[in-house]
């Protein structure tokens, strides 16, 4: 325990030391209570706020800056938006962006054509500002949308609504910085298992209500503008299949303790945020294998 206060600086105190979900004693040998698989064993700190969940810490200045980072991102996006500007956007992305979408214009029935056959519909870094007519027409023919890397903002509710055999949904690499307009669309597809909304400027994920996302396994929301997770975010029936989490490069500086009640967690990345602490409810997580802090 002193090496680790040393390492981390956490006190004595705080420290708690986790083993398939199981807290160690401090004053019994490891040796006594884990047991290796193929040599190696898997241990997590678990470092308390003190006193019992007190309040963290204040912000450091680094921390701080990180956050007002983010936040600056959500709001010179939405700025741009508004007064229809390409503030985000260099002279060589608009040409990048612009031949894309002629190639991809050139070469549209013969998508079109695959789509409806497949179920497989790419929209990777086609310039578009948001999602063809045809692609939604498409309906319940869709199983697989990978819109990565272009400019939508938004799409339309009743248009996601129609997905319900979609198992992929990526809207990594965009413009979006509110969830609000679609987000319970999303949250009811029936077969949705995998989300992807990495690398946009969402500043709020809205709380998933009971029986939403019935079937998704993993959720990336890596590199937007959050601050904080919905507190219900695993309570009650929503994201009972969640098996991924992805949140790093975010201004969070807590985990909701909730999380703690998605059965099936295997793996969360909260890496390059400003978390100071580990809910105590994790400890009861046996399913959760890594969890990633660092940076």
């Amino acid at each position: 325990m002193d090496k680790l206060l040393d390492l981390t600086g956490v006190l004595q105190k705080n420290q708690k030391l986790l083993a398939k979900g199981k807290v160690l004693e401090a004053d019994l040998p490891l040796a006594a209570q884990v047991k290796p698989k193929g040599g190696r064993a898997t241990i997590m700190l678990m470092a308390s706020a003190g006193g019992g969940g007190g309040a963290p810490r204040a912000m450091t200045a680094g921390e701080a800056a990180l956050a007002a980072s983010r936040a600056a991102k959500a709001a010179k996006l939405a700025e741009a938006r508004k007064d229809g500007l390409d503030a985000m956007v260099t002279s060589e992305d608009r040409a990048r962006a612009r031949r894309a979408k002629e190639a991809f214009a050139a070469n549209e029935a013969a998508r079109r054509a695959a789509w409806g056959k497949t179920g497989v519909v790419g929209l990777r870094e086609a310039g578009l500002d948001e999602v063809p007519s045809d692609v939604w027409d498409l309906g319940s023919a869709v199983r697989v949308l990978d819109m990565h890397r272009n400019r939508i903002a938004s799409l339309p509710a009743p248009r996601v609504a129609a997905l319900v055999n979609v198992t992929k949904l990526r809207l990594s690499g965009n413009d979006v910085c509110s969830l609000d307009d679609f987000f319970h669309s999303l949250a009811a597809l029936p077969a949705l298992t995998t989300l992807a909304l990495e690398d946009n400027a969402i500043a709020v994920f809205p709380a998933p209500t009971p029986g939403s996302f019935p079937r998704l396994e993993e959720l990336t929301l890596d590199g937007n503008a959050l601050t904080s997770l919905p507190d219900a975010f695993g309570e009650g029936a929503p994201m009972q299949s969640l098996r991924r989490l992805g949140v790093s490069g975010n201004a969070l500086r807590s985990l909701p303790p909730s999380l703690g009640s998605c059965p099936r967690l295997d793996a969360i990345d909260a890496r390059r945020n400003a978390i100071v602490a580990i809910p105590e409810s994790f400890a009861a997580a046996s399913m959760l294998r890594s969890l990633l802090l660092d940076g």
